[in-house]
């Protein structure tokens, strides 16, 4: 079934792109000069703005603490939850 629809792609392909035309030679583009754009921009972005200091001195510094803090405390609670009833004398 494949190797049908690959040879009537072949042979209806050359048909397909041979057609010509019907305008005859085609549309050719014209330059202009006297083009005047719909849109006048700016072409010079403004500048961005400086990112204050206090964050990269302040709120990196908190959030990393604030991380390790979360990691050691999950590490301790699931140390005093779940392992250390297991090493307890059964009752």
């Amino acid at each position: 079934m494949l190797m049908i629809a690959g040879l009537l792609t072949f042979l209806f392909a050359p048909s397909a792109l041979a057609k010509e035309d019907p305008a005859g030679e085609g549309t050719k583009a014209e330059v202009t000069t006297d083009v005047v754009p719909a849109i006048e921009q700016n072409l010079f972005l403004p500048a961005e703005e400086e990112v204050p200091d206090w964050t990269y001195r302040f709120m990196i510094p908190i959030l990393v603490a604030l991380t390790l803090a979360a990691v050691v405390g999950t590490t301790i609670q699931y140390f005093v939850r779940v392992v250390r009833p297991r090493h307890l004398p059964a009752e």
